[in-house]
């Protein structure tokens, strides 16, 4: 449905019953150990996100993009768990968004945001690169 809506191939419609569906499938941080349930939890919403695009009930929130990182901040997190130790929260919190990995994340974000921002959809090329493209949003451990 996302990808036919993205394509251009269908219009939007009613997706309620599948965002429930997909709401209740949403495990809780004790169904899987960190960082499974957070990486679980943000793919479900993102997806989500995508239902609501595609939905005639759109109401996009721009706390999606933070649910779209979120997984590799979480990996990121565990990776320089040292760090956080010795310097503390806020200094990785800025550090951070000097990281190679996360300034990848953050240009496919943007550059995702400025092709998609001039319409509802794109064309199938535009729309499997995007999909290549995404991966580097994948946790830098998985």
């Amino acid at each position: 449905m996302i990808d036919s809506f993205a394509t251009g191939v269908s219009g939007k419609s009613d997706h309620g019953d599948l965002r429930a569906r997909l709401s209740a499938a949403i495990p809780h941080g004790d169904d899987l150990g960190a960082p499974w349930s957070t990486y679980a939890q943000d793919a479900i919403i993102c997806a989500d996100a995508g239902l609501v695009a595609a939905s005639i009930e759109a109401t996009l929130k721009p706390i999606w993009i933070q649910y779209a990182l979120e997984p590799q901040m979480a990996s990121m997190q565990i990776r320089d768990m040292d760090l956080i130790r010795s310097r503390g929260d806020d200094y990785w919190a800025s550090a951070v968004m000097n990281d190679p990995t996360m300034m990848a994340a953050v240009a496919f974000l943007r550059e995702s945001i400025a092709e998609l921002e001039h319409g509802d959809s794109v064309g199938q090329a535009a729309y499997q690169r995007m999909i290549a493209d995404a991966s580097v949003l994948r946790p830098a451990d998985s």
